[in-house]
């Protein structure tokens, strides 16, 4: 099946979260995909942040698509509240085709945290050893906080004394790296999301 899927997400610094998508979704079955990030930014009179509204929004503006994503992060150890708060908005605004919910445990940071050499390479010192102090797999869901982890990650990875990179850049970078076949198939939220991405793709 062709898969024409757009994203709905937090804020811009998800957008390469598109790609990779793309990827599970024909890693999924699909035999061709394409993806958009939905920049609301750019249009005037913008929805605001409440998922109906978007999804209303969407539907007045876009066209030729079968498959929504929709980011939040759930900002606890549990996902339970945000997963409501999106499926409330599904329904209210009457979404014609199917969603998949992409919830990070915590924030999505904690997919990011799970590649040492990485963050060293991307923090331009990969031969540095200074202790990262980075939770290991299993704990990368548990910590609160994981965006500051990674923020003092990046910091303590760093070379002393070059100029340093400004951390949004560096958090896109490791975004667009993201090793889909790597630590990250270990985490509860990735683990739902290739679920429940099957099944929204054995409907269409």
């Amino acid at each position: 099946m062709k898969v024409n899927f757009l994203l709905i997400s937090e804020g811009s610094s998800e957008e390469p979260l598109v790609l990779h998508l793309e990827s599970l979704c024909l890693r999924a079955g699909a035999m061709e995909v394409s993806g958009r990030w939905v920049d609301f930014g750019k249009y005037p009179n913008p929805p605001g942040k409440k998922i109906g509204a978007q999804l209303k929004w969407v539907m007045a503006h876009f066209r030729d698509y079968n498959l929504v994503f929709i980011h939040r992060d759930a900002d606890a150890r549990d996902d339970a509240d945000i997963r409501d708060v999106i499926t409330r908005g599904v329904e209210e605004s009457e979404l014609p085709v199917a969603c998949v919910a992409l919830v990070p445990i915590q924030e999505l940071e904690a997919w990011l945290l799970l590649d040492e050499s990485m963050i060293r390479a991307v923090a331009g010192n990969p031969r540095g050893r200074a202790p990262l102090e980075l939770p290991g797999t299993k704990q990368a869901e548990e910590r609160a906080n994981p965006k500051e982890i990674l923020q003092a990650a990046l910091s303590k990875a760093e070379k002393p004394g070059r100029r340093r990179k400004s951390f949004q850049s560096m958090r896109r970078t490791l975004l667009e790296r993201l090793d889909l076949d790597g630590e990250i198939n270990q985490l509860r939220a990735w683990q739902r999301l290739l679920v429940d991405l099957r099944q929204a793709l054995e409907a269409l």
